[in-house]
């Protein structure tokens, strides 16, 4: 496809070199992370959505107030390994700014988790990301609300997904005839 657009999109110029585009950016729920970095398995699909997520070549991003939200956790042992992996991911810089129509349309924060909740929401519906994965079922209810329902996935539904859009990229395991 690129190749077929290098002429219209160079049509007095050069026509080689590479074209550049930037990745999707995926915004991660925290539970989502806890699911991949926690020391046993909760979701046995946690596995798969990175494996789609590597071979899209998306890039998995997280909130800066998630980030504070797993430091916060007591445990030592999960503090060391939060520590280790999570600069595997692109942190956000800066947070989104709630606009008038995005807070008219949110429920009363109630706690701490609404505020986060929100937050992520918010980054989604200014777009500063393409998609946000989560297992919270009320939050992908209230972004359903908000308009915004087809950017926030599950892991299943966003594994599904893929695996029906791309499935020349999955690797099957063949066995051996003899």
């Amino acid at each position: 496809l690129l190749r077929h657009l290098k002429p219209a999109l160079t049509p007095h110029g050069e026509r080689s070199g590479e074209i550049f585009f930037d990745a999707m950016k995926v915004l991660l729920d925290t539970n989502i992370v806890i699911h991949r970095e926690n020391v046993k398995v909760t979701n046995p699909s946690i596995g798969l959505l990175f494996y789609w997520l590597d071979k899209l070549h998306y890039e998995k991003c997280i909130h800066p107030w998630s980030l504070e939200e797993l430091k916060g956790y007591k445990d030592k042992n999960m503090q060391e390994l939060y520590e280790t992996k999570l600069p595997a991911y692109t942190i956000l810089k800066s947070v989104s700014v709630p606009q008038e129509v995005f807070l008219a349309k949110m429920p009363k924060e109630e706690s701490d988790n609404d505020r986060i909740d929100h937050q992520l929401l918010c980054e989604v519906f200014n777009n500063r990301v393409d998609l946000l994965i989560t297992e919270d079922k009320k939050l992908r209810e209230k972004a359903r609300k908000l308009g915004i329902g087809q950017k926030i996935y599950s892991i299943n539904e966003f594994v599904s997904e893929k695996t029906e859009e791309y499935p020349e990229l999955i690797s099957y395991k063949m066995l051996s005839v003899k």
